[in-house]
C-alpha cells in the first residue's frame, strides 16, 4: 500500500432542508491521516471477518465538559487541535459543535474499566457518509475512527505455518509468520501482507 498521506480539509454539513448545521469554514480546517486499510478478525471459534474500512487516529483531552483532540502531522507541523463540547445521558456521548451548535449524538458499545473517565470506551453513530462510524477513547489519551466500509465473512483453521481463511468471498491458503504483535501473510506468488495487532472496535 502507498504511504498515508497528512491531509486538511473544510467541510459544510446542512440538513435535508439545507440549513446548516455546522462547518469549519471561518476556523481551522480538520486535519486527518488519510487511510483506507485492512482489518482481519480471527476469533477462538474458527469464525473470521475480513473488514476494509477508513482509518483516523487523534489524540484527545476532556477538560471539564469540553473535548479537545489533537493532529500532529509526521514531518513534524504544528498541532491542529479542534474543541466540541461534550456531555453524558446514560449511554449516550452528545457533541456539540462550538461554531454551529449542533449535536452528534453516539451510543455507547464499549465501556472502558471500573476507574477510567466516562469518555473512555467504543462509541458509534451513523456517520454521514453512511454505514456506522465508531470512535475509540482510550485510557491514555488516544482517539482511533473506523468507518467499516466493506466485510468479508468465513472461517479460518491453521496447519503448520499454513493459515486458510475463506470464503470472503474467495478462500486463500497462506503462509503466515507471527512476530510479537504482528502477522505477516505470504501468498503463493510471494507477496507479504503485514498486519499489526489492534485494538478490537467489535465493529457490528
Amino acid at each position: 500500500m502507498a504511504a498515508p498521506r497528512h491531509l486538511t480539509f473544510h467541510y459544510t454539513l446542512k440538513d435535508a432542508t439545507g440549513r446548516l448545521l455546522d462547518t469549519s469554514r471561518g476556523g481551522q480546517p480538520m486535519p486527518f491521516l488519510e487511510g483506507i486499510g485492512q482489518i482481519i478478525e480471527l476469533r477462538a471459534d474458527g469464525s473470521m471477518t475480513h473488514w476494509y474500512a477508513a482509518m483516523v487516529e487523534f489524540t484527545y483531552v476532556v477538560q471539564g465538559s469540553l473535548l479537545i483532540t489533537s493532529f500532529t502531522s509526521a514531518s513534524g507541523g504544528a498541532m491542529e487541535q479542534t474543541t466540541t463540547e461534550i456531555r453524558f445521558e446514560g449511554d449516550a456521548l452528545i457533541q456539540k459543535s462550538a461554531q454551529s451548535g449542533a449535536e452528534t449524538r453516539m451510543t455507547r458499545k464499549r465501556a472502558g474499566g471500573p476507574h477510567d473517565a466516562p469518555i473512555v470506551g467504543v462509541w458509534a453513530y451513523a456517520h454521514e457518509a453512511g454505514g456506522t462510524a465508531f470512535m475509540m477513547y482510550t485510557a491514555d489519551g488516544r482517539l482511533i475512527f473506523r468507518l467499516p466500509m466493506r466485510a468479508d465473512r468465513g472461517r479460518w483453521s491453521v496447519s503448520g505455518d499454513k493459515l486458510t481463511i475463506g470464503p470472503m468471498p474467495a478462500a486463500a491458503r497462506l503462509t503466515y509468520r507471527a512476530e510479537g504483535d504482528q502477522l505477516v501473510l505470504t501468498d503463493d506468488q510471494g507477496k507479504q501482507v503485514t498486519y499489526s495487532r489492534a485494538e478490537l472496535l467489535e465493529f457490528q
